[in-house]
């Protein structure tokens, strides 16, 4: 049947640490793992002060081991394909994996500003500078 994923879609044993970590830090994580066929189980959205503007990653969670699906390959290929090595997908074993994307789009943004000042960076409810998640919670990196 076209559109039915050829293998599983079990959750890998990290997903829900890895997940509660990112809420607690401020991040938007949407759990799309039940949905093989897109190729990665999350979507983390933080906010790019600096831009104005949302910011995607699409997660594939791994534990320490874990390898890709061909479909997984697929979407990867195809995004890095479309945006580069850059491409807004990643392979994530832990939480400062994703974390770690964030503050390197952050720096990358940085560096190409010409106009510097308050407000650069990724942030979730904080202000200044640098990657900022959640107003209550953690801050990362700042």
């Amino acid at each position: 049947m076209e559109g039915r994923p050829q293998y599983g879609t079990r959750r890998d044993a990290n997903q829900a640490e890895i997940c509660e970590d990112l809420r607690r830090l401020g991040f938007a994580v949407f759990d799309v793992s039940g949905q093989a066929d897109l190729g990665f189980d999350l979507l983390v959205c933080g906010y790019h002060r600096g831009a104005y503007r949302p910011v995607g990653l699409a997660v594939e969670v791994k534990t320490a081991c874990g390898r890709l699906t061909r479909r997984e390959r697929e979407v990867r290929e195809d995004l890095v394909g479309r945006f580069g090595e850059g491409a807004p997908i990643m392979v994530a074993r832990m939480t400062e994996d994703v974390v770690g994307w964030f503050e390197a789009v952050a720096a990358r943004t940085e560096v190409l500003t010409t106009m510097g000042g308050e407000g650069e960076g990724l942030a979730m409810g904080g202000e200044g500078e640098g990657l900022a998640m959640g107003g209550e919670g953690e801050a990362v990196g700042s």
